[in-house]
């Protein structure tokens, strides 16, 4: 009589990594924040190997600049301010040609007398290890951008990402540590200081360097260009 042995069940250690990981993803919706960390370290790595950061012009830059990208807040508490804000900025330059991108579900908070264009995404957008998929990506790079706002005050991979795709000259952020290597300037204001300023120190600085005069002098104090 023959006995059938049990066969071992054999995973690559490839294949083992992803039953592993799907499983803990299944119920664990965090997931991907842990890959935030090294996919950024990556990707800063990167850009620095592939080029180095050139002196750039700000003021002719902005001056020049008609098409713009803004990455908005993802948090509802945020939006409201950063609402106000690209409504300002909107007052100061009514002639730029103005891409929001904003999560899906806080659209409609967005005034259409605003008369921007709108790049929504969603959670499908968005794949496993927490990046934008080729779709957005591609939305993104339909427009040939000269400027592009990052009103997400914190770190933000899917923000990071975005803009670094967008083909910006002028890609702007508030002053943080872990954003530096993927922006060329920085607004410096003070950590104390409400979201509101926080935003509208960003809109008065970047119309300030847009002026067509040239004559304005960077201040040390309140904003850090590479």
């Amino acid at each position: 009589m023959r006995r059938n042995t049990p066969q071992p069940n054999f995973l690559l250690p490839r294949q083992r990594f992803f039953r592993i990981f799907f499983l803990v993803r299944r119920f664990d919706k965090t997931m991907p924040y842990y890959f935030e960390k090294p996919i950024s370290q990556y990707l800063g790595l990167k850009r620095r190997l592939q080029r180095n950061q050139p002196t750039i012009n700000i003021s002719g830059l902005l001056g020049e600049a008609q098409h713009v990208l803004i990455y908005l807040p993802t948090k509802v508490e945020e939006y409201g301010a950063a609402l106000k804000s690209l409504e300002r900025l909107r007052k100061l330059k009514p002639k730029w040609k103005i891409t929001v991108i904003s999560k899906l579900e806080l659209v409609g908070f967005i005034d259409k007398r605003l008369k921007v264009n709108i790049l929504p995404f969603s959670a499908e957008d968005i794949n496993f290890a927490g990046v934008p998929r080729t779709a957005i990506k591609n939305l993104v790079k339909a427009t040939k951008f000269d400027l592009a706002l990052d009103f997400e005050p914190s770190f933000d991979i899917i923000s990071i990402m975005l803009i670094d795709i967008s083909g910006a000259k002028v890609k702007v952020c508030f002053d943080n540590k872990t954003k530096a290597p993927f922006y060329n300037f920085e607004i410096r204001v003070n950590p104390a200081e409400s979201l509101p300023d926080k935003y509208n120190a960003m809109i008065k600085y970047v119309a300030m360097f847009a002026e067509p005069s040239g004559t304005c002098e960077q201040s040390e104090a309140a904003t850090s260009p590479k």
